[in-house]
């Protein structure tokens, strides 16, 4: 049994929330069992190399077989020394009237373009225009602000992005996931509102390293992402840095009026849902128009899980026709 979940302007939907029984999703249960049994190495204690090797492999035992898509093909990003990779997903059916450029996750030191390969796919499918998932250099060999640079530089290249799909005009979206929904939102607040999206669509995202939410301490341990995964992350990517500087902790920021049209996604069981829905109500009490849709029994990363969790597809399904009817319109 699962909720059925609705996209709904924040303010109705956190209301929605508060009236909401807590159910439990047998598909997470069995998920959670099959993991404590499995005794897995924590990443945080795994070499690094071994570390994002085993990320990857995670992420695949929970995923689908890659669905087929029309076409793809690699590319680089930008000029010189500071090219990045990144991924063009044409889908079946798949129209020009806009471009989708999708960020991945990873708690800014794992993942790539390959470890979100078949989540990518099932967006250009479903979405049904050109997806652009891009690559960023990871922490620690690449710490804060390099991943912020990389992808304020693949936004800045969108003109070309849309040359190489041969989308025709200027509507795009910006979708990030996790330690990407961070990235995609920390980008656009740095750049100047004539480079903004006519949407970004922010996907459990990280938007406080300062502070501990009550999400946080529900839901630190027992749910994959756990309080010591995160602290790995934040130590390897911000260092040094003050972890309320607004660039990180997108939540401090002073100034979120000019951010664009938004849709944040929730997950119940996720220690960074708190967070999220503060941010989003901070982005909703600047004027900025925010859509939310909250799945009250699923984990953080569920996209990413269709094969344990199959009620994924059902909420990709609806992000891409959320995306589709706002951008095309």
């Amino acid at each position: 049994m699962s909720y059925s979940s609705d996209i709904l302007p924040i303010f109705e939907s956190i209301n929605k929330i508060r009236d909401q029984k807590k159910i439990l999703n047998e598909d997470v249960v069995m998920l959670l069992l099959k993991a404590k049994k499995a005794g897995l190495t924590p990443l945080y204690e795994l070499p690094l190399k071994e570390a994002r090797a085993e990320f990857e492999r995670r992420n695949n035992v929970l995923e689908l077989e890659p669905e087929d898509v029309l076409k793809t093909q690699n590319i680089l990003i930008g000029d010189g020394e500071g090219k990045l990779p990144a991924r063009i997903y044409w889908g079946h059916r798949c129209r020009h009237e806009a471009l989708v450029i999708f960020v991945h996750g990873g708690g800014w030191v794992l993942g790539n373009v390959e470890s979100y390969d078949r989540l990518c796919r099932r967006f250009a499918n479903q979405i049904r225009l050109p997806v652009v998932s891009i690559e960023y250099r990871l922490a620690p060999e690449h710490p804060f602000p390099t991943a912020l640079n990389d992808v304020k530089a693949a936004i800045l290249a969108r003109s070309d992005l849309a040359e190489m799909t041969g989308v025709g005009t200027e509507k795009w979206a910006i979708m990030g996931d996790s330690a990407g929904g961070n990235l995609v939102s920390a980008s656009l607040l740095e750049l100047h509102p004539h480079n903004h999206p006519d949407l970004q669509v922010l996907i459990y995202p990280a938007t406080d390293f300062s502070y501990n939410h009550g999400s946080r301490l529900t839901y630190g341990q027992g749910y994959l992402l756990d309080s010591s995964l995160m602290a790995w992350f934040s130590e390897l990517y911000i260092g040094g840095t003050d972890p309320s500087d607004p660039r990180v902790s997108i939540l401090a920021h002073p100034s979120l009026a000019k951010s664009p049209s938004t849709l944040l996604v929730t997950a119940g069981l996720d220690p960074l849902s708190d967070e999220g829905l503060a941010y989003g109500c901070k982005l909703q009490n600047a004027g900025v128009s925010v859509d939310h849709l909250h799945c009250a029994d699923l984990l953080h990363g569920f996209l990413s899980m269709p094969l344990a969790l199959p009620k994924a597809i059902l909420v990709s399904q609806q992000i891409s026709h959320y995306v589709r009817k706002n951008i095309t319109k």
